[in-house]
């Protein structure tokens, strides 16, 4: 995420991962992306109803136009 300029959602984060290393699953970035909004790292983003949409925390305050 700190290398994008978008808001990926799961399945688009999984398909990027997937380029660079095969052996990463949908399993694991859904679970990797729980453990880092834990953890405070990233914000999950829900817009109207759509799938949840994913940010790196950076402390900077942006509005989202959908």
């Amino acid at each position: 995420l700190t290398d994008t300029n978008d808001h990926p959602n799961a399945f688009e984060i999984f398909q990027r991962a997937h380029k660079i290393d095969s052996s990463i699953s949908l399993s694991t970035v859904y679970r990797t992306m729980k453990t880092l909004e834990g953890n405070g790292a990233i914000h999950r983003h829900t817009f109207s109803g759509g799938p949840s949409r994913f940010e790196q925390a950076d402390g900077h305050h942006h509005d989202h136009l959908i």
